[in-house]
């Protein structure tokens, strides 16, 4: 545990054997941006950070140094302020809710902002349960508000975007299913 995301992600990044010149073809990110995220000099958007994780083939969660151990022995829990925090910029924050390898990757999503915040498409189905606040969610063509207690499926592979409504924040909890 410790690690920042950008020394998870070269080490990530070397142990597929991809160059910052494979990745860059990959993503379409420029190989200087990719360099500086690496080394922790630029905040990734969250639609750049989905880009990179689909070139790896790995999920956000995956970017944490989760302590596997813990993991590994059959159970664990993770307190609300110990969890990994995976992405934080802009009225918009990531945190693990499960550790290490597990088949099962599980995220909390804090938005605090009234700007649309637009995902790219994932390569995994997802189910998102809020637990506080509402949002807005367009998913393909269609646009849901969701409130405490709603959930909400979205098939691989779809666009969608989110923002907040009303005041304060909103969160929710992110389940990966599939792939």
């Amino acid at each position: 545990m410790g690690e920042s995301m950008g020394v998870r992600l070269r080490a990530l990044r070397k142990q597929r054997g991809l160059t910052l010149q494979d990745l860059s073809r990959q993503t379409q990110l420029s190989i200087a941006h990719l360099s500086n995220i690496e080394r922790d000099s630029a905040s990734p958007t969250i639609a750049n950070l989905h880009l990179v994780c689909a070139a790896l083939d790995i999920t956000l969660n995956d970017l944490l140094a989760a302590d596997k151990d813990a993991a590994e022995n059959g159970s664990y829990v993770v307190p609300q302020q110990a969890r990994p925090a995976i992405f934080d910029q802009e009225g918009l924050s990531y945190s693990s809710l499960t550790l290490g390898d597990s088949s099962l990757k599980a995220t909390a999503m804090s938005l605090c902002s009234h700007e649309w915040v637009h995902f790219s498409a994932h390569d995994h189905d997802e189910l998102g349960i809020m637990s506080s606040g509402s949002m807005e969610m367009k998913v393909g063509d269609a646009t849901h508000v969701l409130h405490p207690g709603d959930s909400i499926f979205i098939r691989q592979g779809t666009m969608h975007s989110a923002r907040l409504c009303g005041e304060g924040e909103s969160v929710s909890y992110w389940i990966k299913s599939g792939a």
